[in-house]
């Protein structure tokens, strides 16, 4: 271990944020894919609710990274709230813009 330290020049204490950053990060990959899973899960179910909510959180874990805004907004219309429906498509053309 002493010579991937020295060989990558890292201290113990920069070696340590190197570890948590990657475990911080797999855990946010980890959050954001069961939320966008269980979004996928109720939508096709028809749970237009549980699936805005999911949805929600799988962007909220990712922002602009996936089709959850989308299907959030879809999941909405289903419940007619179209006035949410509408903000969630929103903030997704700001991120495509």
């Amino acid at each position: 271990m002493s010579s991937f330290i020295s060989h990558f020049g890292l201290s113990n204490g920069r070696l340590l944020i190197v570890i948590v950053s990657a475990t911080l990060l797999s855990t946010v990959s980890l959050t954001q894919t069961d939320a966008c899973q269980q979004g996928k899960q109720f939508f096709y179910q028809h749970r237009w609710q549980e699936a805005a909510e999911a949805f929600q959180n799988c962007e909220l874990a990712s922002p602009g990274k996936s089709d959850a805004l989308l299907y959030r907004a879809k999941s909405l219309v289903k419940l007619a709230d179209f006035s949410s429906a509408a903000a969630s498509l929103d903030f997704l053309y700001q991120y495509s813009s």
